[in-house]
């Protein structure tokens, strides 16, 4: 399990640097979640146009000092899904 979240980590990375290219994830802690810089995108309620329009959940709440305008994302899912949610994020926070 640790090596398939640690390729779906790669691969989230990789997927993520073409686009969009204003958001930048954060260096893995030992986690399946990968954590999102978005405060670049300039788009209102990153949260919900997420969620409304490419149909991906992600979890934006207050975790404290330093953690506004990010986001995390679940990995500990298939590397098809991994494409999906990139793809799906690229299209709605482009809309």
């Amino acid at each position: 399990m640790r090596e398939q979240i640690a390729a779906n980590h790669a691969l989230f990375g990789a997927l993520l640097a073409e686009r969009p290219p204003s958001v930048r994830i954060r260096a893995a802690e030992a986690t399946y979640l990968a954590w999102l810089d978005i405060r670049a995108l300039g788009v209102d309620d990153p949260g919900g146009r997420a969620l409304h329009t490419g149909r991906v959940r992600i979890d934006g709440q207050d975790y404290g000092a330093g953690s506004t305008g990010h986001v995390r994302v679940n990995l500990a899912t298939s590397t098809d899904r991994v494409r999906e949610i990139v793809d799906r994020l690229a299209r709605a926070w482009s809309a």
